[in-house]
Formats: structure tokens, C-alpha cells, sequence
């Protein structure tokens, strides 16, 4: 049962982003509403699936608490928060430091996201900034940190993947601090071993070259979140961080989450010019043109299953 609520969160934040260009054109207040509630409900679908793959972690069946954001994004927010509580009771058994040290701060983006929901929601830039960079961009920390140097024999550096965190909760009062947080959290990730990376790729074959060089593109497109110091105006700064950073690793990762979220057969091709759309999309102004950029990255991401 919970597998279909699962599937039911996965398709609602499918339409939220495929509509959100349409409500834009009604009322710049709809778009905000779309696009708050796929930053809330979609992370937190991924969250569940991921903490549910670690041993002793068993959260899916909070999935129904999903439904919530039909009501409001702001009562959304006990969906986050009780995950993020929940899930530190199991977090404790998980014996592998990097995995446990993944999943804290997964749980911990939980927390954040549902209490800044419940206590600050508001239809603004200045929240979607705020909400984006403490619950979707801490997330993908806590996720990528330790996944990108696992999956090429390295290990992550957990001292400065702290360094980066604490960093990114203190740009809710010092903003410039994300740049140096996203700075931080690339080396702690080691992507400054993008040679060594590559050259473990050539030895592979098949689609296990295909999928890692897809990792390894997708994960180096987010280097463009950087270009978030560059935003003149609050609406510029959270274009950079969306779609420069949080979509570029929801890309990357989704051929491993829809699968492992809607139960469905694993991807068996992998599109590269899905970045190449979505680095354009990145840098690209005015909003519409960036959008038909993306959603044409979508496209590619779609293809590349069906094939």
C-alpha cells in the first residue's frame, strides 16, 4: 500500500512541475505555490526511499503524509518533521559511519524543511530561497556527499562535508555563505578527482559506463549552483540554485529513484544532452526560455527509459 502512495507523491510532483509554467502565465502567485510544494513534496518522497534503502531505516509507511501538501504546503510540514524525528531513532543502528553520517543529515533537512513549512511559509522569494537552500540543497548534501566518492572507490570528507553544512544553516543570515558552502561541499565530495573518476569509467562497459559517466556528468553540471553569487535580484539567485544545482542532482539520481519509488524496471539507456538542456536552462534568461530549455531536458530524461 505504501508503494502506491509513493507513486501518488511521485505523479503530483510530476504535474506540479510540468504545470507550474502554465499557472505562471495566470498569477505569479499560483507558480509559487507549484513550485514551494514540489521543493517540499518531492525531496521528501526521495528522503524516504533513501533512508528506506539503509539498514533499520523503515519510513515508507509515512508516504500517505504525503497527501498533505494538497491541503497546504504549511501543514506539509508535519510530514517532514515526523520523518526527520522518526527517522533519528533508526539512524542509531546503522553501523557504517558514512552511511549513518548520510542519513543524519537527511534527517536533519527533514526537520529543517517541516519546521521553516509550519512557522515560515509564505508565498515569497526570500522563503523559496530560504526553504530551497536549508531543505532540498542540505538533502542533496547529505545524499551526494557520501554517494558520488562511494560509487568511485573514494571516501568523503566528512570534516569539511561539516564545514559546508554549518556554513549553509548560517546563509539563512549571511546568504553570501552559500557560495562557500557549495564551494566546501564540492571538495568534500571530492570532485576535484574528476580525472581519477573518469579514468575508473573507462574500465567499465555497457550500461555501467553508460551509468556512471551519467553520474559523473550530472553530478559536475551542478557546479553551476556557483553562479547563485551572481544573482542581481532575489528571483535570479533562486533560478541558479534550482536549476543550476537541486535540478542537475535530481536528474542525476533519478534513474536510481523512480525506479526504486514507483517499483518499476530500471533505466537501460542514459541521455547526456539531458544536462546539456538543463546547463542551458541554467544560464539562460528570459524565464520562458529557460523553462522550455528544461522541460526539453525532461524530454531526454523521458526518452532515455522508454528506449
Amino acid at each position: 500500500m505504501n508503494v502506491y502512495f509513493q507513486r501518488i507523491n511521485f505523479f503530483i510532483s510530476l504535474a506540479l512541475v510540468l504545470f507550474s509554467p502554465i499557472l505562471s502565465v495566470m498569477y505569479i502567485n499560483y507558480h509559487m505555490l507549484a513550485s514551494i510544494s514540489f521543493l517540499a513534496l518531492f525531496p521528501f518522497s526521495v528522503a524516504l526511499a533513501y533512508l528506506e534503502s539503509i539498514e533499520r531505516v523503515k519510513l515508507t509507511y509515512l508516504a500517505p503524509l504525503g497527501l498533505l501538501i494538497l491541503i497546504s504546503p504549511k501543514y506539509f510540514g508535519l510530514a517532514p518533521l515526523v520523518a526527520g524525528i522518526i527517522s533519528l531513532f533508526y539512524i542509531r543502528g546503522v553501523r557504517l559511519p558514512s552511511l549513518k553520517n548520510s542519513a543524519i543529515v537527511v534527517a536533519l533537512s527533514l526537520l529543517i524543511g517541516g519546521i521553516l513549512l509550519l512557522f515560515e511559509y509564505s508565498l515569497s522569494i526570500k522563503f523559496a530561497i530560504h526553504f530551497a537552500t536549508l531543505y532540498d540543497v542540505l538533502m542533496i548534501y547529505g545524499v551526494s556527499i557520501h554517494s558520488l566518492p562511494n560509487t568511485f572507490g573514494e571516501r568523503p570528507n566528512w570534516k569539511l562535508a561539516s564545514v559546508s553544512i554549518v556554513t549553509l544553516l548560517l546563509s539563512y543570515i549571511i546568504p553570501y555563505l552559500l557560495f562557500v558552502s557549495m564551494l566546501v561541499y564540492f571538495v568534500a565530495a571530492k570532485y576535484y578527482k574528476v580525472k581519477a573518476f573518469y579514468e575508473r569509467i573507462k574500465k567499465y562497459k555497457g550500461i555501467a559506463r553508460a551509468g556512471n559517466t551519467y553520474l559523473l556528468v550530472g553530478s559536475f553540471t551542478s557546479v553551476l549552483g556557483l553562479l547563485s553569487i551572481l544573482g542581481k535580484s532575489d528571483v535570479l539567485t533562486l533560478h541558479y540554485l534550482l536549476i543550476g544545482f537541486v535540478a542537475p542532482h535530481i536528474f542525476t539520481h533519478l534513474p536510481l529513484m523512480i525506479p526504486a519509488i514507483l517499483r518499476i524496471r530500471a533505466f537501460k539507456s542514459y541521455c547526456l544532452w539531458t544536462f546539456a538542456f538543463l546547463a542551458l536552462s541554467a544560464v539562460t534568461w528570459p524565464s520562458w526560455l529557460s523553462m522550455l530549455l528544461f522541460l526539453l531536458a525532461i524530454t531526454c530524461l523521458v526518452k532515455s527509459y522508454l528506449i
